[in-house]
């Protein structure tokens, strides 16, 4: 009969409600310490520094643009499917290349779909393409502005690649890397 008594006692009710509320909260949470959020990074880039390979007729179009490829590795926690990708590009001074060109939009970010998973027991590789033809034509400088030595070299740019993903306890998650993307006037990558 006492131990009726206690559990009807209004301090006692509203503890053990407490105690399970703290709980629950706990067990559905996010980011509690029971579903911690998955840590990745970009180990590798492949090539540092990315080129155009000039085309066989010379023209400039027909230049082939290369992609890197990345690997992302899992630090901690629980495997992640990566979802999507971004690339911004940023000059010798860190200024986003598209706000540097005076462009309204940002017609020189690259954003693409993935459909990846990562786990914890190895490592992920991903080709990208990060070099886009809107940013070759803005970097690349022309050979009468190079001869004349009135060119205002863009390149070298920095690519920053930002990839996204939702880890197995549906945390978002995300990492970075960098490479470098350059360019020389046509005459001086020609293949004659």
């Amino acid at each position: 009969m006492k131990s009726a008594n206690i559990l009807n006692k209004p301090s006692l009710k509203y503890l053990s409600f407490g105690f399970l509320t703290a709980i629950l909260l706990i067990l559905g949470c996010g980011h509690s310490p029971f579903s911690p959020d998955a840590k990745m990074i970009v180990v590798s880039t492949g090539s540092s520094v990315l080129a155009p390979v000039p085309s066989q007729d010379g023209l400039t179009i027909n230049s082939v643009l290369p992609s890197t490829s990345v690997t992302l590795k899992l630090l901690q926690g629980t495997n992640v499917f990566i979802d999507g990708y971004s690339v911004d590009y940023l000059d010798e001074a860190g200024v986003l290349l598209y706000t540097k060109v005076g462009l309204a939009t940002n017609s020189l970010k690259v954003m693409g779909k993935l459909s990846a998973y990562l786990t914890t027991s190895t490592d992920l590789s991903l080709t990208i393409p990060v070099y886009s033809r809107d940013v070759y034509y803005k970097i690349h400088p022309s050979d009468k502005a190079y001869n004349s030595g009135e060119v205002d070299l863009l390149s070298p740019v920095s690519a920053v690649v930002t990839f996204y993903g939702t880890d197995a306890n549906q945390n978002r998650v995300s990492c970075t890397g960098y490479v470098s993307l350059t360019t020389v006037p046509s005459s001086m990558t020609s293949t004659s």
